[in-house]
């Protein structure tokens, strides 16, 4: 196996992509104000037992909460447990709310934020995320890798100007990089591909299909043929989770396909606002798009948001949980680099804090982008085998973007 990258990112990498996305205090106090206005037994349950003790921020509320102690009564274990699923639900509409403002087309304007997505999709990446919100799936879907321009010209004709297909950096590709099709006796056109070797062999295999093509009354048919082969090709949820979970509308359609594309690899350790099960161990997770139609199939079903909890055995009993967790822990063995991005890695979550500990070769780099300069000693304590990158931990808004625009790079295929 190549040994790969792999990137971890924690609320802080959503937060220096918008800065509507909450981080654990504001969250915890935007979920507060939400069960305070309810009129309901939870908000009684919530002042009496998390209120009145004062007890921290969201996800050490929801660990006390989820966490079967020995001390709990049997009347307070399921007290405390409903109130758990009733705040993972009000969480859930809380992000959902702060991350409408931030999804929108205006993002793609940080040219930051773009390089960075091309490159985990190009480089096939490996990413571990500790979020909840689905900000960079939803960034991720609005990709359009293969997009491409091009003109028709007749034998013998002088060849048209050509919009070329733009890299990674936003600078044009080649003219010598281009592969032109015939097709009948007199017509041909010319495409202009990405420079990346990648996307080369992806266009290749398709363009090889239509050689053969017969088209006579008009280039435009052929423009189309073209164009439903390749245009609208986009990243969707499946590619990312590469995982056994199915959309929401086949619980009761009860056949699931999703078209194969090749992308990064998304693992979400602590579940997702978009995942929702019954919470038994056998039960299929299901996805959950957002749609009016599929909210009436969500009633008996809670949303996935695993806490960082001390033993998250009862997670670990599902298998598909199970499986990711164990999977994470294989890309981190394989790991060359590990990024860091926005977690620091709290005390409270032994579970992420042993695996990174246990599994990160000794040989691997290991760079922390976080905003949090006094943690760096804590950082240097806890990889002190691996050799970690000090750059980009210090107090700067920016730190994200420097690290993207210093640190992300692609070889061009020359």
């Amino acid at each position: 196996m190549d040994r790969k990258e792999v990137f971890i990112l924690g609320s802080g990498f959503s937060r220096a992509i918008h800065k509507d996305m909450p981080l654990l205090n504001n969250l915890t106090e935007l979920v507060a104000k939400k069960i305070e206005e309810e009129d309901s037994i939870f908000k009684n349950i919530y002042e009496e037992y998390i209120k009145n003790r004062n007890i921290g921020n969201f996800e050490e509320i929801i660990t006390y909460l989820y966490q079967d102690f020995t001390w709990k009564s049997e009347k307070e274990r399921h007290l405390l447990y409903s109130l758990y699923i009733r705040l993972a639900e009000i969480a859930v509409d809380v992000i959902k709310g702060k991350q409408e403002t931030s999804v929108k087309e205006e993002l793609f304007a940080q040219e930051h934020v773009k390089k960075f997505l091309n490159y985990l999709h190009i480089t096939k990446a490996n990413v571990i995320s500790l979020n909840y919100d689905t900000l960079l799936e939803e960034l991720s879907m609005k990709l359009e890798p293969l997009k491409y321009d091009m003109e028709f010209t007749k034998k013998g004709e002088k060849n048209l100007k050509l919009k070329y297909f733009k890299d990674i950096h936003g600078k044009y590709t080649s003219k010598e990089n281009k592969i032109r099709i015939k097709y009948n006796k007199e017509r041909y056109f010319t495409i202009y591909l990405y420079d990346y070797n990648i996307e080369r062999q992806a266009f290749e295999r398709t363009i090889n299909s239509l050689t053969d093509c017969q088209y006579k009354e008009d280039s435009e048919q052929l423009y189309h043929a073209f164009e439903r082969k390749i245009k609208g090709k986009h990243i969707n949820y499946l590619n990312l989770y590469q995982m056994p979970i199915a959309y929401l509308n086949n619980r009761i359609a009860g056949v699931f396909a999703g078209e194969d594309y090749e992308t990064y690899k998304l693992l979400k350790l602590h579940g997702s606002i978009n995942w929702y099960y019954s919470a038994a161990t056998t039960e299929q997770i299901y996805l959950f798009s957002g749609s009016k139609k599929e909210e009436k199939n969500l009633k008996d079903l809670v949303p996935v948001i695993i806490p960082p909890v001390l033993d998250k055995t009862g997670f670990f009993e599902h298998s598909t949980i199970k499986s990711m967790w164990s999977e994470g822990k294989n890309l981190l063995k394989e790991a060359k680099k590990v990024y860091i991005i926005g977690y620091s890695i709290p005390q409270t979550d032994l579970t992420v804090k042993f695996m990174l500990q246990s599994y990160i070769p000794k040989d691997c780099e290991v760079t922390i982008i976080n905003k949090d300069k006094e943690r760096k000693g804590y950082f240097r304590e806890l990889f002190n085998k691996q050799k970690l990158n000090e750059e980009f931990i210090r107090n700067d808004d920016s730190v994200f973007e420097d690290f993207v625009n210093s640190t992300i790079k692609i070889k061009i295929a020359e």
